[in-house]
């Protein structure tokens, strides 16, 4: 049987008096035993104090002389403690004076960026970019400045980077679907799921770059080269800016390549991806193939693709959830009938985000947005 809290708190008091005792007893012995050479170390010290005061007062050399005379057997505590309130009282000025000129320098002369500096939000991001470069396409975006959609407003007809999600209604406008009455045109749906799905899957060499970073990152996560995984995303992102768009230096680029050519690394992400048929597809299970191995690969350490590749970025985006975007309906869909099947299916399945999409427009409260004026975000 486990011991009861009320004797565990008995053996803790038991132990805090027996420390007591050997502490204050120790002490004790060894202040009957060598109490005269404790007091003769007391002595000198005051000695060298009283010594250096005397550069300023002959009468301080003479009290260090008449110290350091008396015999050891005859200096008690009444004696040294005279000696301390003597150099105290002349030392407290000038290390008075000192503490106070310390803190006026401390206050008002110190560097600003060792005691305090001030943030805003813009410069407080930068800061944390230093240490977390994942963020860096965001240290220009502010979403304050950008004029973001409410419910029934116009859809552009160009996205601009980093735009919201486009709710069913928006995403049937953006697509210039045709409505039947209130049931969108299947055939038209699907056309324009297709483009959503992307190009077939065709090996690294006929990826897209910003897929190969993506691939090689996730390769890393996937054999548990956790680190080198988060450190290959945080370079990839500082290669992203909202003015040049993703521009991957030459020596990175090399190292993504040898990564995907390294049949222990990327070769087994290639061969997780060989099971689908689209390169979003493909994609989306080397992404879950590296989170079941090496734990969490968030869609924000790249958020950089959702500027770059929208098509691509919602399904990552949305892979592991139980509900989806519109515009990574297509993709989730057939992705999970690849899953379903176990090989890659070229003809894809669409049918059940068709059918979804057409039960949702059913609702009578649901009303398409206008689409905005071409060329208009």
């Amino acid at each position: 049987m486990a011991p009861s809290s009320g004797k565990k708190g008995d053996d803790t008091i038991m132990i805090i008096v027996l420390l007591f005792i050997v502490i204050v007893g120790g002490s004790w012995a060894i202040w009957l035993t060598g109490h005269e050479q404790i007091l003769n170390a007391l002595r000198w010290l005051k000695v060298g104090e009283l010594s250096m005061l005397g550069f300023f007062s002959p009468k301080y050399a003479e009290m260090a002389d008449t110290l350091s005379t008396i015999p050891s057997r005859a200096l008690t505590t009444t004696i040294l403690g005279q000696a301390s309130l003597i150099v105290g009282n002349v030392l407290r000025w000038p290390i008075g004076l000192a503490l106070i000129g310390m803190a006026v320098m401390a206050t008002f002369r110190a560097p600003g960026n060792l005691l305090r500096r001030q943030y805003g939000i813009e410069s407080f991001i930068s800061q944390q970019a230093d240490a977390f470069p994942i963020i860096t396409p965001i240290l220009k975006f502010n979403p304050g400045d950008k004029n973001a959609r409410s419910p029934g407003s116009p859809v552009p007809d160009v996205l601009p980077p980093f735009a919201e999600a486009l709710s069913p209604e928006e995403w049937l406008v953006f697509n210039h679907i045709p409505m039947m009455g209130n049931t969108p045109d299947p055939d038209a749906m699907r056309t324009a799921m297709l483009r959503d799905i992307g190009p077939r899957w065709r090996g690294p060499e006929r990826m897209p770059l910003y897929a190969q970073c993506l691939l090689a990152a996730f390769a890393l996560k996937g054999i548990c080269k956790r680190q080198e995984s988060d450190d290959l995303l945080g370079e990839i992102s500082a290669c992203w800016s909202p003015e040049k768009g993703l521009s991957v230096p030459g020596n990175l680029r090399r190292r993504i390549t040898k990564i995907l050519k390294d049949p222990e690394v990327g070769g087994k992400a290639l061969k997780i991806a060989a099971t689908h048929a689209y390169l979003t597809t493909a994609m989306m299970a080397v992404l879950e193939w590296a989170r079941s191995n090496g734990g969490v690969l968030a869609p924000a350490q790249f958020l950089w693709l959702r500027a770059v590749a929208r098509p691509l970025w919602y399904p990552l985006n949305n892979l592991g959830r139980h509900s989806f975007h519109a515009e990574a309906a297509a993709s989730v869909t057939h992705f999970m009938a690849e899953q379903k099947s176990g090989r890659p299916l070229p003809n894809p399945k669409l049918d059940a985000a068709i059918i979804a999409m057409q039960g949702y427009m059913k609702d009578p409260e649901i009303k398409l947005p206008p689409l905005a004026a071409a060329g208009r975000a």
